[in-house]
């Protein structure tokens, strides 16, 4: 005798209740999946860490997220900065002594400053001798990198052609800001913000970067600069 295959009334009923559930499981499954997977994009803005003193000095970019260069509050968030005190990166006005942070500021201005001429190189480079320790001034290759950029302008004027695979690049920089933050608990430790437009001799085009530096003053002269931190201002 063949077996019957009708199911009863009873038996497709739970058949359906089983398929239901299948499709609410693999749907509720499908939606948590996407959820899961979904790209989360986390801001890449180094805060500030001081380094040990010991450390050589590093001139390596760390981030490149674009922040408004005009908004003092955004900067220093992207940067780990408190908001600055009033008297933050201004000068002295009770001596005719230039305060530490002066001496920050005045060197700092030199090192971040790079005018694409003979002339200024050299001040640049005889400015910086006076304004650093002689052993910060060789590990910063102030005289190699002053030769490099005479050498790659000479060319670029002669023949119109650049080398990008020199260590420093053809590139002048000049300041629209510069901030010195000075450490409450040791005045030779100081965090300097500076916002510099960068323009090669190559194109008209101009960029802005933030940058962050951590510096030691010692005996009146910068004893070490590492940049800790970069940005790119929004153009």
């Amino acid at each position: 005798m063949k077996p019957n295959k009708k199911l009863s009334m009873q038996q497709w009923k739970r058949i359906a209740a089983i398929v239901g559930v299948l499709v609410v499981v693999i749907v509720a499954a499908t939606i948590v999946e996407k959820r899961t997977h979904r790209a989360i994009k986390p801001q890449q803005v180094s805060s500030y860490i001081k380094e040990d003193k010991s450390q050589s000095t590093s001139l390596q970019a760390t981030s490149s997220t674009k922040v408004n260069t005009e908004n003092q509050s955004e900067v220093n968030q992207a940067l780990g900065l408190p908001e600055p005190s009033s008297s933050d990166g201004e000068a002295s006005t009770t001596t005719n002594q230039p305060s530490n942070a002066d001496i920050v500021k005045t060197a700092m201005q030199t090192y971040t400053t790079i005018a694409l001429d003979d002339g200024s190189l050299d001040k640049r480079s005889n400015a910086l001798k006076n304004e650093c320790t002689e052993a910060l001034y060789k590990s910063l290759n102030i005289d190699r990198d002053t030769g490099l950029l005479k050498t790659m302008l000479s060319e670029w004027n002669k023949n119109k052609t650049l080398d990008t695979n020199q260590p420093i690049q053809l590139l002048a920089q000049s300041i629209i800001s510069l901030k010195v933050y000075q450490n409450e608990a040791d005045n030779t430790d100081y965090i300097v913000v500076v916002e510099e437009k960068l323009v090669s001799p190559a194109s008209t085009n101009t960029s802005d970067i933030i940058r962050q530096y951590s510096v030691t003053l010692t005996d009146g002269k910068l004893s070490a600069l590492n940049k800790t931190s970069e940005v790119a201002g929004k153009s």
